[in-house]
């Protein structure tokens, strides 16, 4: 499910998140989630 949220949050398909390299995948939950707990 994390792939569609993030699709969804950077406007992007499925796929094309999928073919993104796993370190900026994964810099981008990181975003998100501190984003969250910092309340933005």
């Amino acid at each position: 499910m994390v792939i569609y949220s993030l699709a969804a949050r950077l406007n992007k398909t499925r796929q094309e998140i999928e073919a993104m390299p796993v370190d900026e995948f994964y810099e981008w939950i990181a975003f998100f989630e501190l984003s969250k707990e910092q309340g933005q």
